[in-house]
């Protein structure tokens, strides 16, 4: 199903390797900038922290017999492998 053309996906804009982020120097500044202090911010926010363990990855195909991909974390590696339709 698509989106109606008023969709806010319609009107994404999208950026290039250089303008996403400000340029590639743009981490290495906000590193030097904030190498001994926590970054701020707003009182405001909050959030949380994931740490994934698993992923899976698929993409359809015609004869459905899809393409499925999983990474599982084993302590601090990655182990990668194919799942059968």
């Amino acid at each position: 199903m698509t989106p109606p053309m008023d969709h806010p996906i319609h009107n994404e804009k999208r950026f290039g390797p250089q303008e996403a982020g400000g340029g590639p120097f743009a981490l290495d500044a906000a590193r030097a900038k904030f190498k001994d202090a926590p970054i701020p911010r707003p009182c405001s926010w909050g959030g949380l922290r994931l740490i994934p363990e698993r992923f899976e990855f698929w993409q359809g195909r015609v004869s459905r017999l899809h393409d499925r991909v999983v990474f599982e974390r084993n302590n601090t590696a990655w182990r990668i492998c194919r799942l059968a339709p």
